[in-house]
């Protein structure tokens, strides 16, 4: 549903949010240390539903999107009206794009000629690097094990000699280093 032009930074917010989550953890995560009686990690984990109970109480609020109401068969009107809701503009600016989402829709429905989706990659070697980088990027990414090391951070300090807080505070430090960094990238995802 993103316009084309903000695709990589939608797709960044993605990480960015994952970043923002993981600063706002570890910044209760050092203040619920700091609460005596030994009850602190209790209010951590407990802070932790809240955004979920967000998420889905905002799941209840969202549109369909209009390639699904092109897929179950709706009138063209209404989805003509929710491509003008979500894009702001009026019913002539969004006919191309409604358009092309039938006709992507209708080539799906027929088999695109029969040599699409994953078929079409495979079998065309100009799209190999494409998919090389889509499969080995994330890959890389996990097999980094730069998540384990931001998820287990705290730990890693304190066995090299660091206090509780200054283990929290310094992974506080690498996650706001870490969220700075790829806000930048929100920026710069679409300008390449």
């Amino acid at each position: 549903m993103a316009p084309a032009r903000y695709r990589g930074a939608f797709r960044n917010g993605f990480q960015h949010s994952l970043c923002l989550g993981s600063l706002a953890a570890n910044i209760i995560n050092y203040g619920a240390e700091k609460i005596t009686g030994g009850w602190g990690w209790r209010l951590s984990l407990g802070l932790a539903g809240v955004p979920a109970a967000l998420f889905t109480l905002g799941a209840l609020f969202l549109p369909e999107t209009p390639n699904s109401l092109v897929q179950q068969g709706e009138d063209r009107g209404r989805v003509r009206t929710l491509l003008q809701k979500i894009r702001g503009t009026d019913a002539a600016a969004v006919d191309a794009e409604l358009d092309d989402i039938v006709a992507a829709n209708s080539a799906a429905a027929r088999g695109g000629g029969g040599d699409s989706g994953l078929r079409l990659i495979l079998s065309r070697p100009r799209y190999w690097p494409q998919l090389a980088i889509a499969v080995l990027m994330p890959a890389f990414t996990q097999l980094s094990g730069i998540n384990a090391i931001g998820f287990y951070a705290p730990v890693l300090l304190r066995s090299i000699g660091m206090g509780e807080s200054a283990s929290l505070l310094s992974t506080i430090v690498l996650v706001v280093v870490s969220s700075a960094a790829t806000f930048t990238s929100l920026f710069a995802a679409d300008l390449f």
